[in-house]
């Protein structure tokens, strides 16, 4: 468990990062909501063990219209997943065009939607792919045109049935029904 110290000296180094990468004209991914918890009632998987993780973390909502378009991924586990060296990317031959930073924990159950600075999405359609830090895939997702007051989603939450719907970034999806 991180104490207090722990974690400022961690949020102290990422304000470093920005600022250093903002300085450098170079942004990575801007990243809502992750979190560096770990408990006995939810241990963590570790970047190390990342493969077992393989069908538990989905992409489960998608919205291009943003500035910046946005993902939302999906834990279906019991356990918090560290997703250090994961990638996002819009491309199957470069799939590390966004890798995850240190210490970005998906907490077990939950969404976090994840800023995309570092490409975008074509309106008309395309490929996401999220993969695992040993560069195999994760999930992915081939859409086409989605509209411009949709998100695309999976309904119910982490199943193979998508359909467009209005945006809920980092809760559960809604149909548009």
């Amino acid at each position: 468990m991180l104490t207090v110290n722990t974690t400022n000296i961690i949020l102290r180094e990422l304000r470093l990062f920005l600022k250093y990468s903002l300085c450098c004209g170079m942004v990575i991914i801007f990243i809502t909501g992750c979190t560096t918890r770990n408990n006995e009632q939810n241990p963590l998987i570790p970047e190390s063990l990342s493969t077992e993780a393989r069908g538990l973390v989905l992409i489960n909502e998608i919205y291009i219209n943003g500035n910046p378009d946005w993902i939302e991924l999906c834990n279906k586990s019991h356990r918090d997943i560290d997703l250090k060296g994961w990638g996002l990317s819009d491309d199957a031959a470069n799939i590390s065009k966004t890798l995850f930073p240190e210490s970005c924990v998906l907490p077990a159950g939950d969404f976090q939607v994840f800023d995309l600075v570092d490409f975008s999405l074509n309106d008309t359609g395309e490929e996401i792919v999220l993969s695992l830090p040993d560069g195999s895939p994760a999930d992915h997702k081939v859409f086409g045109e989605i509209g411009e007051k949709w998100s695309l989603g999976r309904f119910p939450d982490g199943t193979n049935n998508w359909d467009l719907m209005l945006p809920t970034p980092g809760s559960s999806n809604g149909s548009r029904n």
